[in-house]
C-alpha cells in the first residue's frame, strides 16, 4: 500500500490557490463587461497542469470528473478565443465558460481534499458554517427561478420533459437552462430549437452530478430548480414549490412527490396514459401547508433551492462519481448550512425512473461505492443512520385526543424516526409533537438539533432519570438500548417507567438474535436462535411495570422456499412461519403501555 501521508502537495496547493484567485478575477471582469484573453489562456494552462498532475498520480485521489470538466472548458475557451467569434467573446464567456470555471474549481478542491491543510478547510467545507441568509437578497437576479434540465441521450424522454415544463410552468418567471451532457443523439439540435432557452453543450459526459452542477453554475435566478429528463411535469408544480419555499425563510430545499421514488416520497397511483396522469395531478396539486413535511434527507424529484445557497455549499459533490448518495449528501450540506428540507406532498410529478443515470447504476457497484464515500465524509451510514424505522414508528399509533405531545427519543441516530412520528401526528391527528432527544454519540448532535426541543448527550455520571423530569412523556422511542455504564437493565427500565405518563406508549427496537446474519456470525447457533436475550429484555420491561401490547418483526430479507426448508431441518422445533420471521427480520419492534 502506498503511504500518502507525507507526500508534499504544497506546490500544487499554491497553484490551486492561484487558480482560485484567477477565477475570482475573471468573475469580476464579467461583471464589469471587460475580458482579457490572456487571463483565460493563463487559467487554462494552469488548470491543465493540475489536471495532468491528478492524472499522473491517480492512486492518490478519489474518483473525480476533473478531466471531463477540463475537456469541456477547453472546448468553450477555444470557441471564445476563435477570431471568427470575436464579437461574441464576452457573452460566450459569461454564459458558458464562467460556469465551467466555477465547477472545475469546486471539483479540484474536492479532489485535493484529503491532502489539504487546515487553512484550506473554510474553502473546502463552507457547509460546516451556517450560511448568511441575508446575503441572498443582496444580489440582483435575471428571473425568479432558473430551471435546469440535464439530459444524456434518450431524446424521446427529454422531449416529453421539456414540453411538460413549457406547458405547465405558469405564474412563475423563469429561465430554462438545458444541459446536454455529451449526448450522441439529436439532443443538442432539439435543445437549440427551444426558443429562449440556454442550450448548454458538453462534448464530454461529466456524469449526472457534475452535469447538474454546470447547469446550476449557469443559473441567474434567485432560485434554481434542477430536473432530470425522465420526469414529466404537471399543473402548478413550480408555483406550489414557490409557495412552500417562500413561506418560511428557514426553508432551503423543497421537492414534490412522485410515483417512482424512495425515501417515503412516493404516491402509489397507477395510470392508463399521460392524460389520466395529468388529470390526477391537476386535482392533487393544490397548495396545502398541512401536507408539507420536514425531512432530514430529501430525494430530489426536483432539487429546488436558493441559487446562492447551492453555490455556497459547492453544488453536488463530484466525489459521488456515479451519483448514488449525492442526494443524501446535498441534503446534509443544506441542513448544516442552517436550512430546513421540506417534502411537498401537495405536489405530484411523474417519474419514469433511471433514464438519465440508469446505465451507470447497472454497470457499476455504484450503491455500495456511494455509501462508503458518504460514510467516509460524514461518519454516518446513510441507510442505517439517516432513514426512519417506519415499522417501529407506526406501532406507536396516533393520538386520539388533541393537545401537544412529548416524545422521548433514545439513540435515534440522525433523528429520522422521531421526525417521521412528528409528521405522522401532524398529518393524521393535527397534533404537534415535541421531541426530546438523548443520544450516546456526539456525531448525531447536529442532526438531532434540527428536530428536537432539547438534546442530551450521555454522561457517565448521570442516568436518564437525572436528565428528565418524571411523568412528562406521552411517548417513548428507544431505537437502540444504550450502554448502561454499570446501571442494570432492570433499573434502567424502571427509570423509563418513571419518565412515562400514565397511558404512555413505549416503542423499542430489539436486535433479533434469530436474524440470519446474526446466526451466521455466531458459533452457538441454537442458543442464539432461541432468542433468550430479546425475550429477556421484553420480560425486563414488563417487570418494570409496562404492559406488552405486541411485537412486529421488521422484514429485512426474503428467503426462498429452498432456504427456509434447509433452515427448518436445522431448527425443527420452530414452526416454519416463525422460522421465516426470525431468519429474515433484523429487529423485533415491541410496543408497551404504562397502565
Amino acid at each position: 500500500m502506498i503511504n500518502t501521508e507525507h507526500v508534499d502537495f504544497q506546490p500544487k496547493f499554491d497553484a490551486l490557490e492561484s487558480l482560485l484567485e484567477c477565477a475570482n478575477y475573471l468573475k469580476e471582469q464579467a461583471n464589469t463587461g471587460v475580458l482579457h484573453d490572456f487571463l483565460l489562456e493563463d487559467f487554462l494552462s494552469l488548470s491543465e497542469e493540475i489536471v495532468y498532475f491528478i492524472e499522473a498520480n491517480q492512486y492518490l485521489f478519489s474518483m473525480n470528473r476533473c478531466k471531463d470538466v477540463f475537456g469541456n472548458l477547453s472546448y468553450w475557451v477555444e470557441r471564445n478565443l476563435d477570431e471568427s467569434n470575436s464579437e461574441f467573446k464576452l457573452p460566450i464567456f459569461i454564459e458558458y465558460t464562467l460556469p465551467l470555471i466555477d465547477v472545475l474549481i469546486k471539483t479540484l478542491l474536492v479532489t485535493f481534499e484529503k491532502h489539504t491543510s487546515s487553512q484550506m478547510r473554510p474553502i473546502l467545507y463552507p457547509e460546516m458554517k451556517e450560511f448568511d441568509k441575508g446575503s441572498i437578497d443582496q444580489h440582483s437576479y435575471r428571473c425568479k427561478v432558473s430551471i435546469v434540465i440535464l439530459a444524456y441521450n434518450k431524446l424521446e424522454y427529454t422531449k416529453q420533459c421539456v414540453e411538460s415544463v413549457l406547458k405547465y410552468t405558469d405564474h412563475v418567471e423563469y429561465e430554462l437552462i438545458l444541459v446536454n451532457n455529451g449526448s450522441t443523439d439529436e439532443t443538442q439540435e432539439y435543445f437549440e430549437s427551444i426558443e429562449g432557452a440556454k442550450a448548454f453543450y458538453l462534448p464530454y459526459n461529466c456524469g449526472a452530478g457534475v452535469g447538474m452542477n454546470i447547469g446550476i453554475a449557469a443559473a441567474q435566478g434567485k432560485y434554481t430548480a434542477v430536473l432530470c429528463n425522465d420526469f414529466i411535469f404537471t399543473k402548478n408544480w413550480l408555483s406550489n414549490l414557490m409557495n412552500c419555499i417562500e413561506s418560511n425563510p428557514n426553508y432551503g430545499y423543497v421537492s414534490p412527490a412522485s410515483n417512482f421514488i424512495s425515501n417515503f416520497q412516493q404516491v402509489n397511483v397507477q395510470f392508463e396514459d399521460m392524460g389520466e396522469m395529468q388529470a390526477f395531478a391537476e386535482s392533487y396539486n393544490v397548495s396545502n401547508p398541512l401536507k408539507w413535511e420536514e425531512r432530514q434527507v430529501l430525494l430530489p424529484n426536483v432539487l429546488c433551492s436558493y441559487t446562492k445557497l447551492l453555490e455556497y455549499i459547492g453544488y453536488y459533490d463530484p466525489r459521488y462519481y456515479f451519483g448514488e448518495f449525492a442526494d443524501d449528501d446535498i441534503s446534509f450540506k443544506i441542513r448544516r448550512a442552517g436550512y430546513k428540507l421540506i417534502f411537498c406532498n401537495d405536489t405530484f410529478v411523474y417519474h419514469y425512473g433511471h433514464v438519465t443515470t440508469g446505465a451507470e447504476h447497472v454497470n457499476h457497484d455504484s450503491i455500495n461505492k456511494g455509501r462508503v464515500i458518504f460514510n467516509e465524509k460524514w461518519g454516518i451510514d446513510a441507510w442505517n443512520d439517516a432513514r426512519p424505522e417506519v415499522n417501529l414508528a407506526n406501532i406507536l399509533g396516533t393520538p386520539s385526543d388533541s393537545g401537544d405531545k412529548h416524545l422521548l427519543a433514545v439513540n435515534s441516530k440522525c433523528g429520522c424516526t422521531p421526525q417521521y412520528i412528528m409528521n405522522r401526528f401532524k398529518n393524521l391527528s393535527q397534533v404537534k409533537c415535541h421531541v426530546h432527544a438523548w443520544t450516546e454519540e456526539a456525531k448525531y448532535l447536529k442532526d438531532l438539533k434540527d428536530i428536537s426541543d432539547d438534546i442530551h448527550l450521555a454522561d457517565k455520571n448521570k442516568t436518564i432519570i437525572d436528565v428528565f423530569k418524571e411523568d412528562i412523556f406521552d411517548y417513548i422511542l428507544i431505537e437502540q438500548i444504550p450502554s448502561l455504564n454499570g446501571q442494570g437493565l432492570d433499573e434502567y427500565f424502571k427509570s423509563i417507567y418513571q419518565l412515562a405518563k400514565k397511558g404512555a406508549s413505549l416503542a423499542i427496537a430489539i436486535d433479533n438474535p434469530g436474524f440470519i446474519e446474526n446466526i451466521r456470525n455466531t458459533m452457538n447457533r441454537l442458543s442464539y436462535m432461541n432468542g433468550s436475550n430479546a425475550e429477556g429484555i421484553i420480560q425486563t420491561i414488563i417487570n418494570a411495570g409496562f404492559v406488552l401490547q405486541g411485537n412486529i418483526f421488521s422484514k429485512a430479507l426474503n428467503l426462498s422456499e429452498t432456504e427456509v426448508e434447509s433452515w427448518s431441518r436445522i431448527f425443527p422445533e420452530l414452526p416454519v412461519d416463525q422460522l421465516d420471521l426470525r431468519l429474515t427480520s433484523s429487529k423485533i419492534n415491541s410496543l408497551f403501555v404504562k397502565m
